[in-house]
């Protein structure tokens, strides 16, 4: 018996899901839909939701319940994908093919009189609703893709090792055993016990396994789960979406666990060819987030809809700094849903001299994943949808920040070293202003550092934290001094600002004269705060703590003052996560003399 046939043949089982099921619901109904009876059903009220459920085979069962919560603000519309659940069976002679299904979506759309739709796809519906941005594209506002199915065949082999390897030998047996047996595909007992076994593999904690069962199985499903898979199969191991996701346009969240079969390389790719989307890697989680960790799940949905279906018609998206109110001597969150959000902001933002365009570095995943630099700009008056940078080109890019006269955008990025393709350095990148846009990116280096967090004075003299390769974890304070229009040997800064500790991210005077850079050292409040030194006669002093009106016994860091030196914004997670704040400048002139 071939053991990749017997767990992947019925379906691609990362399609698989399992929840209860619930009787409450505000419409149900059987509607002709494209030619065929589509069982739909609907909850809530308020900006609608359209929600494509896994599979091959599977129905609309496992999303109802978990999912319900959201119908305090939302309209959910569910539906049984023609031949799955409560939906016609496919008929003999017709033949049925991805684009039925996007065709039957479009028709649901239609059915519902839905103009642009907030598209939710989950795992294998995920693939069935990128199909379907490729082809009505202007009929999607934005783009939800949950626990996503690759985007290409290229990754079933992995998958199916992943599989196999976490399936104990007794379990690896008596799937074997089942599926060997014609009960499979008749009898719902037989057939439940083959599923919960496999769940085992989709979960990290395998106790939310052993709690679900698959009682929603009678034989007519069943059979319809055998056909459905057997139908898409074909299409399964020969797809490739990749090329095509370059030309989606729509806000888009990605929703991945660390430990699903799915490998988290093909979500991450996902994210790097769809131009504005938001990839969201949660630890210790298998390919059931919304059971695992359903809370993280959920406010990560709401905050990324509340943001972009809030827009263009949100009070506070136009005007300086997006038209919020500005702040007095106590800090306060910096646009809320917008720069700070559900996401780890990884940079404070740097907005260029006019105030008409923004940079900021946000990581979307989990902590230690790649980091992207998001953008937003004034077009008549109004802020655009904030996007995910495609013209740095690079990855895991960084800590963009202007030149004095903004004719060029630093950066810090893992592109590769144009000079040695086999050198893995973080490098110092910059992209030119031109008439159309941004130049294509030029590398600065430096060989032997992996450089981060940087600033850049008025002389273009670069500051920057690095550390040097082969030494994890000293990191320092560098700088390279600008002459002839070259840059110099890197040079560590002396003592006091370099310590045994850890420095990081300085905020440079453009005259040089202090620099603002966060320091784990000893005397702070707590993990790591923000200090001060003046630069007198070309000789550091010995930094100053900023004081408990900036620091917490929590991690405040990303200093950076507005181009106008009116606000200081700092990065601090003493809430919930790592948001950005600002303050009037006046506070931290005051605290340090400057």
């Amino acid at each position: 018996m071939n053991t990749k046939k017997i767990l992947f043949g019925c379906s691609i089982i990362l399609l698989l899901t399992i929840s209860g099921l619930t009787h409450s619901q505000q419409f149900e109904a059987i509607k002709k839909i494209n030619g065929a009876d589509i069982f739909i059903r609907t909850i809530g009220g308020g900006e609608p939701l359209v929600i494509v459920h896994g599979g091959p085979g599977l129905g609309h069962d496992y999303l109802y319940e978990p999912f319900k919560q959201l119908s305090d603000q939302y309209q959910l519309i569910f539906y049984d994908q023609r031949g799955c659940g409560r939906s016609e069976e496919f008929k003999k002679g017709t033949p049925i093919t991805i684009d039925t299904m996007v065709e039957d979506l479009e028709e649901i759309r239609k059915e519902f009189s839905v103009d642009k739709m907030n598209l939710v796809g989950q795992s294998w519906g995920a693939t069935i609703a990128l199909n379907y941005i490729f082809k009505y594209p202007e009929k999607v506002k934005n783009l939800i893709l949950l626990e996503p199915a690759p985007g290409s065949s290229e990754y079933l082999t992995q998958i199916q090792q992943t599989i196999i390897k976490r399936l104990p030998k007794d379990d690896m047996e008596k799937l074997i055993k089942i599926s060997q047996s014609p009960e499979l595909k008749t009898n719902p007992e037989v057939f439940k016990e083959f599923m919960n076994i496999r769940m085992n593999t989709y979960f990290f904690d395998s106790s939310f396994a052993k709690k679900k069962k698959f009682d929603y199985f009678d034989s007519d499903r069943i059979k319809k789960f055998f056909a459905s898979s057997a139908n898409f199969g074909p299409y399964l191991i020969n797809f490739n979406l990749y090329e095509k996701m370059k030309d989606i346009n729509c806000p888009t969240l990605i929703i991945h666990g660390d430990y699903d079969v799915i490998p988290t390389e093909a979500i991450e790719r996902m994210g790097k060819e769809i131009k504005n989307s938001e990839v969201h890697i949660v630890k210790d989680c298998g390919h059931f987030v919304h059971i695992e960790k359903p809370e993280t799940y959920f406010n990560t949905i709401r905050a990324f809809l509340k943001l972009y279906n809030n827009h263009p018609h949100g009070k506070n998206l136009n005007g300086n700094y997006f038209g919020v109110e500005s702040p007095g001597i106590e800090p306060v969150l910096f646009a809320p849903g917008i720069v700070s959000t559900s996401f780890f902001e990884h940079s404070s933002p740097e907005f260029s001299k006019d105030g008409n365009e923004v940079f900021w570095t946000v990581i979307p995943g989990a902590p230690g994943s790649e980091a992207i630099v998001k953008y937003s700009k004034q077009e008549n008056g109004i802020w655009t949808l904030p996007q995910k940078v495609d013209f740095l080109g690079g990855i895991d890019d960084m800590y963009p920040i202007y030149a004095f006269d903004d004719s060029k955008i630093y950066f810090s990025s893992s592109k590769t070293n144009p000079a040695d393709s086999s050198k893995k350095e973080r490098g110092i990148w910059f992209v030119e202003k031109t008439s159309s846009g941004y130049s294509s990116a030029q590398y600065i280096g430096f060989d032997s550092l992996d450089v981060y967090g940087l600033t850049v004075a008025q002389s273009s003299n670069l500051y920057f934290m690095a550390q040097n390769i082969g030494v994890p974890g000293k990191y320092d304070l560098y700088y390279s001094n600008f002459s002839n229009g070259k840059y110099g040997k890197p040079v560590k800064l002396p003592e006091p600002i370099n310590t045994e500790y850890y420095e990081d991210n300085p905020c440079l005077a453009d005259d040089e004269s202090f620099m603002i850079f966060e320091s784990n050292r000893p005397g702070g409040f707590g993990s790591t705060d923000l200090y001060i030194s003046i630069n007198k006669n070309g000789k550091w002093g010995e930094p100053k703590n900023l004081g408990a009106k900036i620091n917490t016994s929590n991690a405040e860091r990303f200093a950076k003052f507005s181009r106008d030196k009116k606000y200081f914004f700092f990065g601090s997670n003493k809430y919930h996560g790592f948001d950005i704040y600002w303050i009037d400048a006046k506070v931290i002139r005051e605290a340090a003399d400057i």
